[in-house]
């Protein structure tokens, strides 16, 4: 009985891999996610090492040893662990200039996006990068680029040959997150994703580690109005407490500085952040994840709030009132038929078209200026 139920169930989702599969999803979305969640590109300016926002700025001490887990990971055990090892290196294997070329592309239209709608211009400020990732991808951008950034991230990251590094990482993330960063390092991953960026961004060589703080979105140990800009770039959808962390980037940046987050809902396409289907290694239906019959075998590669559009909605204009807050419809017309035809068959009819051709959702927020006294970003501080 049991196999006649495997079976049928296996016919059932080879007929709808072939109806619709995931492997549709555009690259430039899934090579972004891919690149922005691993390992340093340590494209800095040396003047971070004399960033204003530093130790002095911090509210107090930040605790290396008390336990965090980075916003992406989540304990699988030993086969989870090679399963999505596997995924990644499969992910990761190839020539890594494309990928890169994708995740600046991005990174490109996010800054577009947010001067547009906030008419600040992204240099020569004082930035918070929140959730900065293995990679520090959006760090090293920005950097390049004329401003002074500073990272926080639930990991401890480990830039270079840093032994003491890995120690800490090993007490405060576990050894699971040293397996996978040091795997990374030694295949030569890292060096290859290092080489493409510095061509993209023209930079000839790493002029030394960015700054980055062990620190939990929740919780920032920094000063009232300490940036000019505040950002957080797919991470979001990982949080716990959004609410506490959209509070924590609203306060920590100054009067007439600007917020602007980008994040995938968890009613998208991909919105389960299955971890053979990002890397690309398998094919899913549409949606597997908000499907009854199919969300058993979706393999979701982190924790997930599973917050819906409407209350992403809400979360921002409560706390950031007169945001720009746009879901990216721009696969509508190939999305919408898929979506219209399983609703029809009885799924997902307790979804909004709206909210499942969004393939990922972008906020701009400029803070407003409450006295005369307020300085503009951008100017130079004592």
């Amino acid at each position: 009985m049991r196999a006649g139920r495997s079976g049928r169930l296996s016919m059932w989702l080879g007929r709808v891999r072939a109806e619709s599969p995931l492997s549709a999803v555009s690259e430039t979305t899934r090579a972004f996610y891919r690149f922005v969640r691993a390992e340093p590109s340590a494209c800095a300016d040396s003047k971070m090492a004399t960033m204003a926002t530093s130790a002095a700025n911090l509210k107090e001490p930040v605790d290396p040893g008390h336990g965090l887990r980075s916003y992406s990971s989540q304990l699988r055990g030993p086969a989870g662990l090679v399963r999505e090892v596997v995924g990644l290196l499969r992910a990761h294997g190839g020539d890594p200039g494309p990928a890169v070329a994708a995740t600046l592309e991005h990174l490109r239209a996010l800054e577009d996006f947010a001067v547009s709608t906030t008419g600040l211009p992204l240099f020569d400020l004082e930035m918070l990068d929140v959730g900065a990732g293995q990679r520090l991808m959006q760090m090293a951008y920005f950097t390049a680029h004329g401003n002074r950034v500073v990272g926080v991230d639930r990991d401890v990251i480990v830039q270079g040959l840093d032994v003491a590094g890995y120690v800490r990482m090993a007490r405060s993330n576990g050894l699971r997150r040293v397996a996978k960063t040091a795997g990374r390092k030694l295949l030569g991953v890292d060096a290859r994703y290092h080489a493409a960026l510095r061509r993209e961004l023209g930079v000839a060589a790493d002029p030394g580690p960015l700054v980055v703080h062990q620190m939990d979105a929740t919780e920032l140990a920094f000063a009232d109005e300490t940036f000019d800009a505040v950002y957080s770039l797919t991470v979001l959808q990982y949080i716990a407490d959004p609410a506490r962390a959209l509070a924590e980037m609203a306060r920590v940046v100054r009067p007439g500085g600007i917020v602007f987050t980008q994040f995938l809902p968890f009613t998208g396409v991909i919105g389960s952040f299955d971890v053979g289907a990002l890397g690309g290694s398998t094919s899913l239906p549409d949606w597997s994840h908000l499907r009854v019959q199919l969300a058993p075998h979706v393999r979701e590669a982190a924790y997930l709030n599973r917050l819906r559009i409407p209350e992403w909605r809400a979360l921002f204009e409560g706390t950031m009132p007169g945001c720009v807050f746009v879901p990216d419809d721009s696969r509508r017309e190939e999305l919408a038929p898929r979506a219209r035809r399983l609703q029809e068959a009885g799924e997902l009819r307790e979804y909004e078209i709206d909210e499942l051709v969004a393939s990922e959702v972008r906020v701009a927020w400029r803070k407003p200026i409450a006295t005369p006294d307020d300085e503009p970003p951008g100017r130079a501080r004592p």
